[in-house]
């Protein structure tokens, strides 16, 4: 049951991540924005070639490209570690499907253009966070979660816990 929820969760993330992003590049032009909530919660277009905040956006797309499939490689192998050890916990496999649905999500932007299509631009007064999409959103919600259920004891077992 665990698994079914895992994967559910999982594909359903992706599939959401990418329907966004699709409407997105068909929606707004690169670069545009269309205020929601004018001040506050606005819609852009912009892309990303390196990790959170544009780090590593220095490098060439092939550079980038190897080393960001590397990392999801890892981050893979981690996330199944992880739900051996704690999957058969309800929060511990949603949190883990969110997080690797988002990172799912965004390598397949890499994948495929080569970058990451972020949409969702928050900001209050004079502080502006950088621009952000569903995929990232639900990897945020997927550590808290985790850190929620490792922290009352859903995370831990065997010699730990």
């Amino acid at each position: 049951m665990r698994r079914r929820v895992f994967l559910l969760v999982l594909l359903a993330v992706v599939v959401a991540d990418q329907a966004s992003k699709l409407l997105v590049l068909r929606g707004l032009p690169q670069n545009a924005s269309l205020a929601l909530l004018d001040g506050f919660f606005q819609l852009v277009h912009v892309r990303n070639t390196g990790a959170a905040f544009g780090l590593l956006a220095g490098f060439s797309r092939a550079t980038s490209t190897l080393l960001f499939t590397v990392a999801y490689g890892v981050a893979v192998l981690v996330f199944v570690h992880l739900y051996r050890r704690g999957g058969e916990q309800a929060i511990t496999a949603v949190s883990l499907a969110l997080m690797l649905g988002g990172a799912t999500g965004n390598m397949v932007d890499r994948l495929l253009y080569g970058e990451v299509i972020d949409f969702l631009d928050v900001s209050i007064g004079r502080y502006h966070w950088p621009a952000f999409n569903l995929g990232d959103s639900c990897l945020v919600v997927g550590v808290a979660l985790y850190a929620l259920g490792y922290r009352a004891g859903e995370g831990r077992t065997g010699a730990d816990g």
